[in-house]
């Protein structure tokens, strides 16, 4: 690890996994080699906001942002970033350009580092049709503001501890405060979860499959998290809210205790081991939101349902035939 004041630095590494930190004093004029091992370059948002090709830095793996990214940042342009660390998140409505297959970590490792209400953007370079990203959420929170990735087919969510530390995330998760949206080039998308502390989607969270089967804390989707069209929603053994969309959708609640609302549209859920609460919203006499449960376990020490007043568009409290209501063993 290096570091450098206001001048300029000429820097070669050597076999080991180097980190030259620059912070705010980066210029092109300084020359910086990384040679083997994983190297990792530390500048501020505005050293990293380079306009053109820095071909004085080369064999770098690593880029940091030791700030808030205020600014919007090209990581090509340090040649062949596969790793970008953003120890404050997003603090300004900017893009991120990445290339496929890239790794973004967020937070600080060692401390709560919550991102700013913004429109944040991760735009994965080229047009392929199965392109993947790894984003990081260490300890970390982004704000009300919405959260694109654009050209990614696969969004492999990490929802983290303090990875040093090993500090739960600050009021107990990982948060999405807006909307998190991917819009790939082909297809609807994936959302696989993985990671080591609780995640909640408060906005609106688009895309046509959320892969969490393997994830033991919980995923929490808000009241406002509804996308337009159908999902393909799984959890793991974690205690889950899980609310579906406008459309047709597949929930599978997993084997946590957890409550499960498909709102609108014709609903596959299935219910897993523990005791579960079926939310019922949305259903009416014509059938275009009917319920197919699996696996709904009625009687005492069973399955909630929990019916919400004046559903079925005629001022029904109660199930009946025309509500279409199905259970499936």
């Amino acid at each position: 690890t290096a570091s450098a004041g206001a001048v300029n630095l000429t820097f070669t590494g050597g076999a080991g996994n180097d980190t030259i930190g620059l912070g705010g004093t980066y210029t092109s004029a300084d020359v910086l080699n990384g040679a083997g091992g994983t190297d990792t370059l530390s500048v501020n948002s505005a050293g990293a906001a380079a306009t053109a090709a820095q071909s004085n830095v080369t064999n770098f793996e690593g880029l940091t942002v030791s700030d808030g990214l205020a600014n919007a940042v090209t990581t090509s342009r340090f040649g062949a970033i596969t790793t970008v660390n953003l120890l404050a998140g997003f603090t300004g409505a900017v893009t991120l350009t990445v290339p496929a297959s890239s790794t973004v970590n967020m937070g600080n490792q060692n401390a709560a580092t919550d991102g700013g209400a913004v429109a944040a953007v991760i735009d994965v370079s080229g047009l392929g049709t199965t392109d993947a990203l790894t984003l990081v959420l260490n300890d970390h929170d982004h704000g009300a503001g919405s959260f694109t990735l654009t050209g990614v087919e696969t969004l492999n969510l990490q929802s983290n501890v303090q990875l040093t530390s090993g500090t739960a995330a600050d009021a107990g998760a990982n948060v999405f405060g807006g909307a998190l949206t991917l819009t790939p080039t082909f297809g609807t998308g994936t959302i696989n979860v993985t990671g080591s502390d609780h995640l909640t989607f408060t906005g609106a969270t688009t895309a046509g499959t959320i892969a969490a089967g393997s994830f033991t804390k919980n995923v929490t989707f808000t009241a406002t998290s509804l996308p337009a069209g159908g999902v393909s929603i799984t959890t793991g053994s974690g205690n889950d809210t899980i609310i579906g969309s406008a459309g047709p959708d597949l929930l599978n609640s997993g084997t946590g205790t957890n409550a499960v609302d498909g709102v609108t549209g014709v609903d596959n859920i299935t219910l897993g081991a523990a005791v579960d609460t079926l939310r019922i919203t949305n259903m009416n006499a014509t059938g275009a939101d009917r319920k197919l449960v699996t696996s709904f376990t009625a009687g005492s020490g069973g399955d909630v349902l929990n019916v919400t007043p004046n559903f079925g568009g005629g001022g029904a409290s109660s199930l009946d035939g025309s509500d279409n209501f199905a259970t499936a063993t």
